[in-house]
């Protein structure tokens, strides 16, 4: 996909948090944060995990004032097979955040199936653009299905956090979305639900 319309694609995602942007990460940037975020999940995880980074979802989250963050998205599977895991690994100010895709459904039978889209809203109100992806996942009996992960931008922080609530919200029975722009039209709805 060529600049233009990348940026195009990105700014219509990012709602009302219009100074953000993603932009695609300069290959030695993705390779060196891959590699740290693999250092990571094998630290976090004490395994000899083989990994595969999503070479086509490293990003540069531009959050205007906030500053910047370098995000990448990988899989990783447990020494002789198994069921693959995704990680979403945000570089910001030094630190680094690994999120597992699965986040709060880390005992489900669930592998990995692909790259995931990524994409930003401001899910919060708070004027910033949180960073919203939606994994393939699949199942046992092979049905597959999109798993949403939200991350949400913490100003006060200057950092981004898992926002485990609305995470977990949107994997409820009914509301899996199957795409990026039902993701955040059900996000809307989140304030209003019981």
């Amino acid at each position: 996909m060529n600049r233009r319309l990348w940026a195009a694609w990105a700014a219509a995602l990012c709602g009302s948090a219009a100074a953000a942007s993603l932009a695609p990460l300069a290959p030695r940037d993705l390779d060196a944060l891959a590699l740290r975020a693999a250092s990571q999940v094998r630290l976090d995880t004490k395994e000899a995990l083989r990994m595969e980074f999503h070479r086509r979802q490293g990003f540069r989250w531009q959050g205007g004032t906030h500053g910047s963050a370098d995000l990448v998205s990988l899989a990783a599977w447990p020494p002789g097979g198994g069921a693959a895991r995704c990680v979403l690994a945000v570089a910001q100010r030094g630190q680094l955040l690994t999120v597992d895709a699965l986040a709060g459904d880390s005992g489900q039978p669930w592998s990995c199936d692909g790259e995931p889209a990524l994409g930003l809203a401001d899910v919060d109100g708070d004027g910033s653009a949180d960073v919203l992806a939606l994994y393939p996942y699949r199942p046992p009996s092979n049905e597959r299905f999109m798993l949403p992960l939200v991350l949400r931008y913490e100003p006060g922080q200057g950092r981004f956090v898992l926002d485990a609530a609305r995470t977990a919200w949107l994997r409820a029975e009914g509301r899996l979305p199957a795409d990026l722009r039902r993701m955040k039209q059900l996000l809307r709805g989140y304030a209003a639900a019981p």
